[in-house]
């Protein structure tokens, strides 16, 4: 038998029983949220990139936190939308930022150079004396 409650529901030997959205929304402090996070070349995010995310955000997405009286906390919820806005920013800026030819930079100076040189050479010919 269960007891509905807001936050959260109550089995018979009144022991909370967390619903997947509380969990959601349950404060988790900054030290732990690198657990919560994807590891990369095996090793955790460090405290200090969640730390700065937080403070100062990356390209003006902030991981949002509240204070408490131990310090600063944020939810999972949080976390996600942090990573989808981050991931939504990138996204944004590849798209910009992509390349308008598949040329290298030595191939572009080439294709100056070789047109530079057309024009001397043509505009030579061209005159008249």
């Amino acid at each position: 038998m269960s007891i509905s409650t807001d936050a959260s529901q109550i089995d018979a030997n009144n022991i909370p029983v967390h619903s997947e959205s509380h969990a959601a929304s349950h404060p988790i402090p900054l030290r732990e949220v690198p657990q919560y996070l994807p590891r990369r070349a095996n090793k955790p995010v460090s405290y200090n990139t969640v730390w700065r995310w937080a403070r100062k955000g990356v390209g003006g997405v902030v991981l949002k936190t509240l204070r408490g009286p131990s310090g600063l906390y944020t939810t999972r919820a949080w976390i996600e939308q942090f990573l989808l806005e981050y991931n939504e920013l990138k996204r944004l800026q590849e798209t910009e930022c992509a390349p308008r030819s598949s040329l290298t930079t030595e191939q572009r100076r080439a294709r100056e150079v070789h047109r530079s040189v057309e024009n001397l050479l043509f505009s030579k010919e061209g005159e008249t004396r």
